[in-house]
């Protein structure tokens, strides 16, 4: 994938004054002035026929409206958009005109009322609704915008990119809300996912298990075996920049995540004093972040820690608390290396208490063609008084997205192996536990089909362990159905 800095850089200077995208503006003006308008008649230039005060035509005057925004006369603009809405004050052109005068003056709760008025409007004139629901939710966004209301702001582009008559349109209104994003102290992102699972308790395999070294085998009840079901999953993280410059950023965020099951008539059957509650799970963090980009800017440094609680079948489990310091390193223009390490202190009523250090790099390259290849490595070690909490891990993945489209969808293949060794296990007396697992996953977002920005995804996924200890044999199969953004 290609690097680009992580860091947001400061914007272009725009012209005219400041504000949300001058230039776009300035180019609906001229789309109101060319499109909507019919045009000065006579030729003569409309600063001209301005000051020697011929009258105009009201094709004349919006054409001239817009040519006086463009040139940043916003004062002269407002006039004349206000005696074209004395005229008639359903003029939606009139109304976008007047809107982007009253924001360029300050005045943007006329702005916003200009800009609601044509929603309510657009629907009278067929031919031209989606242009003016595009254009309207413009206005409303960069009124919001003059407003410090950034949020709203990017939440009315999203608007705008739906409503957007064609795609120089829709790509004006995304280049736009990535702006705005780039000025947002906030910035809020959801996740949603739905997926059948063949095992949501990581159950084991078998029904029957070979344990603390017995000469037989000892049968599984239903709840230790794996049990079908329906995993629904919500997720929120936000954030607030607390400072920026040119090479540094430092935000506070809160992320939360809950994943709610439904279990599935067999497992009722298989375990019928069980219930899909008792397995949801709730986590939140409270963290900060703070990213540097020194020199040449092709190294970006990252420290970060969060604190945070886990509750497991509705009591709570966990406390976390974690620190970490990394980098990313831009090798070529194609090319990043990421490395860093992660510390981990795990306590809480119910969980293991456990200390654990991580050490994690990964290299992603775009070849000629396109495509995207990646390599991950993370080594862990894990420390406890816990049998199941104390282990080494080594764990290695790769992934591949291929540049095109596969079924109409972007696709992205991956499959990561693990191996982890536990010193001591309560089930084998004096030999420890090994498991050995793979997670094979095939991603498809489907580009083409977008509702406010989003777009649907599926993921189909199959993960097996193998372990010394057969209660610990699991396989997992499913499919996840979720939405994700597109820009």
């Amino acid at each position: 994938m290609t690097h680009r800095p992580a860091l947001p850089r400061p914007a272009p200077r725009l012209a005219g004054r400041g504000g949300l995208l001058r230039r776009g503006a300035t180019a609906l003006c001229l789309l109101l002035a060319g499109t909507l308008g019919a045009g000065l008649s006579t030729g003569m230039a409309p600063d001209a026929a301005w000051a020697e005060g011929r009258v105009l035509t009201p094709d004349e005057m919006r054409a001239t409206a817009g040519q006086m925004l463009a040139i940043g006369q916003d004062q002269v603009a407002y006039d004349m958009a206000s005696a074209l809405l004395k005229r008639d004050p359903d003029d939606v052109q009139a109304l976008l005109l007047h809107s982007r005068a009253a924001r360029n003056l300050g005045q943007t709760r006329e702005a916003k009322a200009d800009a609601r008025r044509v929603l309510k409007l657009a629907s009278q004139d067929p031919a031209q609704e989606a242009a003016l629901r595009h254009a309207a939710s413009m206005a409303m966004a960069q009124a919001l915008s003059t407003e410090g209301r950034r949020t709203w702001g990017q939440l009315w582009l999203r608007r705008a990119a739906q409503e957007a008559p064609d795609a120089d349109a829709r790509a004006l209104a995304v280049r736009d809300f990535q702006y705005l994003r780039s000025r947002n102290r906030w910035s809020t992102s959801l996740r949603f996912s739905i997926a059948p699972h063949s095992n949501i308790n990581n159950g084991s395999v078998n029904n029957a298990v070979e344990l603390y070294g017995l000469p037989f085998e000892v049968a599984l009840p239903g709840a230790a075996q794996a049990l079908s079901g329906v995993e629904l999953s919500l997720g929120i993280t936000t954030r607030y920049r607390v400072s920026e410059s040119r090479r540094h950023a430092t935000d506070l965020y809160l992320q939360a995540d809950t994943h709610q099951y439904e279990l599935s008539a067999e497992a009722k059957d298989l375990a019928p004093d069980a219930k899909g509650s008792d397995y949801a799970t709730n986590v939140l963090f409270i963290g900060a972040l703070h990213r540097m980009m020194p020199g040449t800017g092709r190294v970006e440094y990252r420290l970060g820690g969060a604190v945070g609680a886990s509750t497991y079948g509705g009591d709570h489990y966990a406390n976390f608390l974690r620190g970490n310091l990394g980098a990313k390193i831009a090798l070529t223009r194609g090319t990043a290396l990421t490395v860093g390490v992660q510390a981990d202190r795990t306590t809480g009523p119910r969980a293991p208490h456990a200390t654990a250090w991580r050490l994690n790099g990964g290299l992603s390259h775009r070849l000629s063609g396109g495509s995207v290849i990646g390599a991950t490595v993370n080594l862990t070690e894990s420390r406890s008084t816990i049998d199941v909490a104390d282990y080494s891990e080594v764990r290695v993945g790769v992934s591949f997205a291929p540049d095109g489209l596969w079924f109409g969808a972007e696709p992205q293949l991956g499959l990561d192996w693990r191996w982890r060794d536990y010193d001591v296990s309560a089930y084998a007396p004096g030999e420890g536990r090994q498991d050995e697992a793979y997670d094979l996953y095939a991603d498809f977002t489907f580009r083409k089909i977008d509702y406010f920005g989003f777009n649907p995804s599926v993921t189909f996924r199959s993960a097996q362990q193998w372990s010394s200890v057969d209660l610990f044999d699991i396989d997992r199969m499913g499919v996840q159905i979720g939405i994700r953004t597109a820009y």
